[in-house]
């Protein structure tokens, strides 16, 4: 007779560890940080909206929606209808560009009665500025002086 092989089998380690679950979770994605540089609307998710009802286009809505696109605007005073904000925004929906101060490159200068601080707004540095540049360069800034004009620019660039 032969002696029997006695086989051993292996021992199994066991791991301190906890086993991962089989599912997957599913987290939430981090959250998203805000630019600190404002980016300009894209036309694709903006939308003109109505111009405020005190104003004699309010019913006028653009049929060109680009029609002020190769203008550049500089804003200067307090306008009567419009906050500057809502000006600059009308003029960016329509393709146009807002610039802080008055250059040979400005097309249009929008201006207010009067300045923030009370001051008439030929007083100001930009409508002055605008006022040497047309001595110049024959006309190179047209002067809007109220919303109303833009409106009628608008209207005839439409």
């Amino acid at each position: 007779t032969t002696p029997s092989k006695t086989t051993s089998s292996p021992t199994k380690k066991t791991s301190p560890y906890k086993p991962l679950p089989t599912t997957p979770t599913t987290s939430s994605p981090p959250p998203k940080r805000k630019s600190p540089t404002k980016k300009p609307p894209t036309k694709k998710n903006t939308k003109l909206r109505p111009l405020p009802p005190t104003t004699p286009l309010s019913s006028y809505t653009p049929k060109n929606p680009t029609c002020l696109s190769n203008y550049t605007f500089v804003l200067t005073g307090v306008l009567p209808t419009l906050s500057r904000e809502e000006a600059m925004d009308y003029i960016k929906i329509l393709g146009g560009r807002v610039t802080s101060a008055v250059s040979s490159r400005t097309h249009y200068l929008l201006t207010g009665e009067e300045l923030e601080d009370g001051r008439p707004v030929h007083t100001g540095s930009k409508h002055k500025k605008a006022t040497e540049l047309n001595k110049k360069e024959s006309g190179s800034v047209v002067i809007l002086k109220g919303e109303e004009e833009l409106y009628g620019v608008v209207q005839v660039l439409d």
